[in-house]
């Protein structure tokens, strides 16, 4: 039997994993660790409200197989400084990792970021684990990303006893995702980047899957969690009756700008400087270990709206996919 210690549990994707561990007779009992409690329980879970940062959290990782950390600021507020979320992102990651260790677990699964990788306009198609990590260092959430994963890369080396596995996910959208993070998805018309690069949207149970499988199996090393195709978000837009304007990169920018600055939009102007190149992630790492998703990207951009099944199924056969 398994003792599964899951900080963050009440953010997005911990909301989707809880489920996926209630239901697995092979998990005994989940430590979930966040800020605030979860809106749903389960039979399985023992909440700690407790901050990453704090040095105590060792102990309550106490008897716990697997730690899987979820806990990371996303989004900052007009007027939060950019280095404010590194205290929680960096540093309370860091924590965690060493917390794991000193508790004696045996697995460490953490959730990692395309924007790892950067934006970059030589970037292959697909993005493979090998490629390396190039994220902007100005803009918060790649930098931690980054810093993350370099310490985790010689952490492992140092620490043979306890495997590592970093998922390294694109965008994750769903029906149960915040609002804000839709924010810049559901203004009318919708600004897109004339000439844009395609995107990837990989569903919120398909990553829940993936993180259940890093918790049942010993996967060392980083996998793309990713779906097998890729959209062009206007034509996607199109396709669903939304009005599109497309216009350069740097007007766009400058909407995005304005709508961060007075609080209309929770994306961060760095962000669409990071997702101005395509940036396309390989799944064939983590499918060999037999994950399969199975939403795609324009599914899981439907869900992501909200939209209603019928609209959904209308689109799908209307469109086609992407491959």
């Amino acid at each position: 039997m398994t003792v599964v210690a899951v900080t963050g549990i009440s953010g997005h994707v911990g909301r989707g994993l809880l489920p996926l561990l209630e239901q697995d007779p092979t998990v005994e009992r989940i430590i979930g660790i966040d800020l605030v409690p979860p809106t749903r329980g389960g039979a399985k879970v023992v909440f700690h409200q407790a901050d990453v940062r704090d040095e105590g959290i060792t102990a309550l990782f106490q008897g716990a197989d697997v730690v899987v950390h979820l806990a990371f600021i996303l989004f900052l507020k007009p007027g939060q400084s950019d280095d404010w979320p590194d205290d929680v992102n960096i540093q309370g990651s860091q924590n965690v990792v060493r917390a794991a260790a000193r508790a004696g677990v045996r697995r460490f699964v953490t959730l990692s970021s395309v924007l790892a990788y950067g934006g970059r306009p030589d970037n292959p198609i697909p993005i493979l684990e090998t490629h390396p990590l190039r994220g902007r260092l100005d803009f918060f959430y790649s930098r931690a990303k980054v810093m993350l994963e370099r310490f985790l890369a010689r952490f492992a080396r140092e620490h043979a006893e306890m495997t590592v596995t970093v998922l390294r996910a694109c965008g994750v959208m769903g029906p149960q995702a915040d609002p804000g993070r839709m924010a810049g998805y559901t203004t009318r018309p919708f600004f897109a980047i004339r000439n844009g690069p395609p995107m990837q949207m990989v569903h919120e149970e398909d990553v829940a899957t993936a993180i259940h499988l890093a918790i049942r199996r010993d996967l060392p090393g980083a996998y793309n969690v990713a779906p097998d195709d890729w959209i062009e978000v206007a034509d996607v837009m199109r396709a669903i009756g939304w009005p599109v304007l497309e216009l350069p990169y740097r007007l766009v920018r400058l909407l995005t700008f304005l709508a961060y600055r007075t609080g209309r939009s929770l994306i961060h102007p760095k962000m669409l400087d990071e997702l101005r190149y395509p940036i396309i992630l390989s799944n064939a790492r983590l499918r060999a270990q037999g994950w399969a998703p199975r939403y795609s990207s324009r599914e899981t951009f439907y869900a992501g709206l909200l939209l209603p099944r019928q609209v959904k199924q209308r689109v799908v056969s209307k469109a086609g996919d992407y491959a």
